[in-house]
């Protein structure tokens, strides 16, 4: 009898790690399962906004410091996820919001609502989009991470910034720029989410303050 509750048991955790399977991935790789093994497709940055996306960002913090920041943005209309790591530290900081609530790891509500990074991403990606929109920028065009970009002066929320954008989708690929007391050289990348997989709702659940994409977050 002892025997046979013991295969019950097993057969209950099986059946319930299969029917939950973002849990394993949080374990092998953070949130390896909703993140396809395929390249994403190039999303076209006008409207980008406007549409679930994911990105990795990567960048110093500072003009003269050799630390790195790195960060990982899930959106999904009035829902999303924050996730941030300083090179030099193991923390690794979370904020997110479902919607209607804002949380972090180890901050107040407050602080988590000052953390949304919607507003500042949009403002690129619209900067993008007008790059992307207009004639070929006079700076002209090179090679940056990998892509075929366009290079033009743009101004973001009063700071003076070189852009990169892919020459074919105007996706953001490199930011550098100063002023109005802000600084940036942060590097773009799209995460290749798939925002069908019924997992992705626990990005966005405020009960999950622990890390989901700690393998993007390190060198």
């Amino acid at each position: 009898m002892r025997k046979f509750l013991i295969f019950l048991a097993v057969l209950a955790v099986a059946g319930f790690v299969y029917n939950h399977k973002w849990i394993l991935n949080k374990f092998s790789g953070a949130a390896a399962e909703v993140v396809s093994g395929a390249a994403p497709t190039p999303t076209p940055a006008p409207g980008f906004a406007d549409k679930p996306y994911a990105v990795r960002i990567w960048g110093r913090i500072s003009p003269d410091s050799l630390t790195l920041r790195r960060y990982v943005v899930v959106v999904n209309g009035e829902r999303w996820r924050y996730e941030s790591k300083d090179s030099d530290s193991p923390h690794v900081t979370v904020a997110l919001s479902d919607g209607t609530e804002a949380v972090e790891n180890g901050a107040s509500s407050d602080v988590a609502v000052k953390m949304d990074p919607r507003p500042m991403i949009t403002k690129i990606f619209m900067a993008a989009a007008q790059l992307h929109d207009g004639p070929p920028p006079s700076l002209g065009s090179e090679t940056c991470d990998g892509h075929t970009c366009w290079e033009g002066s743009t101004n973001i929320a009063g700071m003076t910034a070189n852009l990169w954008i892919d020459a074919g989708t105007g996706f953001p690929v490199f930011l550098v720029g100063s002023g109005n007391g802000k600084f940036a050289d942060e590097h773009f990348e799209q995460l290749p989410i798939d925002f069908s997989d019924p997992a992705v709702v626990q990005f966005f659940d405020p009960k999950h303050t622990e890390s989901f994409f700690g393998q993007f977050l390190n060198p």
